[in-house]
This record gives structure tokens, C-alpha cells and sequence, in this order.
């Protein structure tokens, strides 16, 4: 079982995976990983919906930081984002992948020369030999 996630996926699916052991991999595009750190950054339209959706409480912005749980996700991952991307500021994945390295995560962060939307002709080139790595563990 492989999660793929993007944007709010992605954060939902990385926060998912630090409670799934089953997990093979975990794919995610384009996320904010801890809110609080990201929030002065943010378009005013994503901290509306956040301030709609689950307020902006220092418990409410951790339950959507997986920077937090980082230390108990244990299983591939791999990290897309882009370089110019206005929705989810770029240290954002720096930073997830980092606090994943320091638990000992393997962890590859692809860049990619886009905004919040990347390519999926350009995602595939990083995904497929993702997938097959898990799919090549396997045998």
C-alpha cells in the first residue's frame, strides 16, 4: 500500500502514515508540514480555510503538522515540491525531509521548477522509478 498525497492530501497523508506500519510508501506533493511555522507565509484563502475547517488553536495547527509525527513514519517516502510554490513555502519540505532523515526515514525530496501544480508528465518521472523500487523490494 502506497499513499499519494497533494497539498492538504499530502498533509493528511503523511499524518496517516506515522499510524500505519503497513505502508510500503508514501508519495507527497506540494505540503505544508508544520502549520504554525508556515502560517505567516500562507495566502489569505488557505488561512481562511484553515480558520473554517479546524480554527487556529496551537492544538489544532500540531494534529495537522506532521513535522511532529515525523519520527513514526517508518516507511519510503518521497517528496515533491516546487521551487516557486506560493501555496506551500519550499522550507516547508525541507524541513519534513530533514526531521525525516534525523529518525532514520529514507527520504528522496525532488525539486521541481513549478509552483503549487507540477506537472504530472513531471511527477511521473520521479514517481515511476519510486514505485518500482517498492515493487523490486518486494521480490
Amino acid at each position: 500500500m502506497v499513499l499519494y498525497g497533494v497539498s492538504r492530501g499530502a498533509i493528511a497523508s503523511a499524518v496517516v502514515a506515522a499510524d500505519e506500519p503497513r505502508l510500503r510508501g508514501l508519495i507527497l506533493i506540494g505540503g505544508v508540514y508544520d502549520l504554525a511555522a508556515a502560517w505567516p507565509a500562507l495566502p489569505a484563502g488557505i488561512k481562511h480555510n484553515v480558520r473554517e475547517e479546524a480554527g487556529t488553536s496551537a492544538e489544532a495547527f500540531a494534529a495537522r503538522s506532521a513535522l511532529f509525527v515525523a519520527g513514526r513514519i517508518g516507511t519510503l517516502v518521497l517528496i515533491l515540491h516546487g521551487r516557486r510554490d506560493a501555496n506551500s513555502p519550499p522550507d516547508q519540505a525541507e524541513k519534513f525531509a530533514a526531521a525525516l532523515r534525523d529518525h532514520g526515514t529514507n527520504v528522496a525530496l525532488n525539486w521541481f521548477d513549478s509552483g503549487h501544480i507540477i506537472p504530472f508528465k513531471d511527477r511521473a518521472r520521479a514517481i515511476e522509478p519510486f514505485l518500482q523500487e517498492i515493487l523490486e523490494s518486494r521480490k
